[in-house]
């Protein structure tokens, strides 16, 4: 059953009246008695001994499997419930198909030793790797022009997921295929883009704000459901309208990850398309502006709770943690009031707060993690 917000007021639905084994063995010991009687005009004995009982009992699981399957067909034709290809199927209505696993992608800046009287190719499929141990390798055929000395050329992971994700500029830097008179090759920027098979939690949502595309007129939750529809690791998306016609997209990646200049480019065009665009609209794409604040606390456990201080710990590192992410979304207040009620939530007695304070942002700035300093105070009394 997913887990999307949206669906936490939806009543829960059962196909079987919410049967359990237990309501299942006692509708058969009740139909076995009413039978038994109406044949023999005598009561059964019912005893757990009994050849009858022992065969009623054997029965139950295997017929309450039958139940549980019988609830399971009817749920899938339901949003809240459907996995798998089930929720495939489900997805199809809406003209959507499952994201497969992406690659990540990068562009590669290949250096000569020296500019050469003739011009340089550097083939399609040209492998890169580095420390990383993803290899990568080029997108399209590239030559560096007699007298130059250097050339951009796209390239793409050739493992796909997200795990190459995020591989810093300048360190996929080793020639796998060599090019003559080739001296240095690197990644200009972090590698992005890539992502693992779509989850059904993921498709789930998608299924959900389907219909907001299927306006015509330039809402901003058709334009948060295209903009999420570029690139599977586009996360937060606001959409504004600072003037007239002008329409406004700013986006972060997955993780917080502010995006690059590629990235914003390639989304302006991609959400500018007429099949996507209404006429009218001039739509531009921006990176919010980071606001960093820093995080400095105490906190404290109740004495009473000494023998759980080490599983307090934990979780309040967790808790942290978990704040941090709840922080990092575009037009969000830095709040120390949540940071609180999560460290408490963890187990705490209190938190003393320095750092942040509260810090009300612009709609288009989002916030930005310096330092970060938690100690535990030790245990106090009540």
């Amino acid at each position: 059953m997913s887990d999307i917000a949206e669906f936490a007021n939806i009543p829960d639905v059962s196909f079987i009246d919410n049967t359990t084994i237990d309501d299942l063995d006692a509708m058969l010991k009740s139909s076995y008695e009413v039978a038994y009687q109406a044949a023999t005009g005598q009561k059964p004995t019912m005893a757990d001994t009994d050849v009858a009982v022992i065969i009623l009992k054997a029965l139950v699981s295997p017929l309450y499997q039958i139940y549980q399957l019988a609830d399971r067909a009817g749920k899938q034709d339901l949003l809240k419930y459907a996995y798998g290809s089930y929720l495939d199927n489900l997805a199809l209505m809406k003209k959507i198909t499952r994201r497969p696993a992406a690659a990540a992608k990068t562009t590669f800046r290949f250096t000569l030793s020296a500019p050469q009287p003739g011009a340089i190719g550097i083939p399609v499929g040209t492998r890169i790797t580095g420390d990383s141990g993803f290899y990568f390798a080029t997108d399209e055929y590239a030559e560096i022009p007699a007298s130059e000395t250097t050339v951009d050329v796209p390239g793409t992971c050739q493992t796909a997921g997200e795990a190459a994700n995020g591989i810093p500029a300048g360190t996929i830097d080793t020639l796998v295929d060599p090019i003559a008179y080739m001296a240095t090759v690197s990644n200009t920027g972090e590698t992005g883009g890539g992502a693992d098979e779509e989850s059904d939690e993921a498709l789930t949502k998608r299924i959900y704000e389907a219909p907001a595309s299927f306006s015509v007129a330039g809402p901003v939750k058709a334009y948060e459901y295209w903009a999420k529809q570029y690139r599977p690791d586009i996360d937060d998306v606001l959409v504004t309208s600072p003037e007239g016609n002008e329409v406004d997209i700013y986006c972060v990646l997955t993780g917080g990850q502010i995006p690059g200049a590629d990235v914003l480019s390639g989304l302006q065009a991609f959400l500018s398309a007429d099949d996507i665009r209404p006429l009218t609209d001039v739509v531009k794409c921006f990176a919010p502006a980071e606001v960093p604040y820093n995080i400095g606390l105490t906190y404290y456990i109740n004495s009473d709770d000494s023998s759980k201080a080490g599983t307090i710990q934990s979780a309040v590192g967790e808790a942290v943690a978990d704040y941090i992410a709840w922080q990092r979304k575009i037009g969000r207040d830095i709040n120390p009031s949540e940071l609180t009620h999560r460290i408490v939530a963890a187990g705490a007695k209190r938190a003393e707060i320095t750092a942040p304070t509260y810090q009300a942002i612009e709609e288009t700035q989002i916030p930005a993690l310096g330092t970060q300093a938690v100690t535990y105070g030790g245990l106090e009394n009540d």
